[in-house]
């Protein structure tokens, strides 16, 4: 699998710790973390998430990682690309699912954040 990760995941980890002065968490300061290597591909239908009256389409991604690569479920890919540097899959991704190891990778469920 390792020969089919052709795009590169930049992935971010936030950094902010503590509490503000009301108690409540600071919001999020998304700092780069590292270059991955990955392959990526889209999931054969976008999700449908119904709310009530509304219904809303899911843009999946889903994303095979190295087993070493130092990625958490808390941290978000800012975009991916390929080994030239032009954008594949454009916009920040969060980690919709817990990293499951499969054969010599892990894989990844994304999701666009919002």
């Amino acid at each position: 699998m390792r020969g089919r990760m052709t795009y590169r995941a930049i992935v971010e980890r936030s950094v902010s710790a503590g509490l503000d002065a009301y108690g409540h968490p600071t919001p999020p300061d998304w700092q780069p973390l590292a270059v991955v290597p990955c392959h990526a591909w889209h999931s054969e239908r976008p999700s449908m998430v119904a709310d009530g009256e509304k219904v809303a389409r899911v843009e999946v991604l889903w994303c095979a990682l190295p087993v070493g690569a130092d990625v958490r479920p808390v941290d978000r890919i800012a975009r991916i690309e390929d080994r030239l540097g032009s954008v594949v899959f454009p916009g920040v991704w969060v980690i919709a699912s817990a990293l499951r190891r499969r054969f010599g990778y892990v894989e990844a469920q994304l999701e666009r954040a919002a």
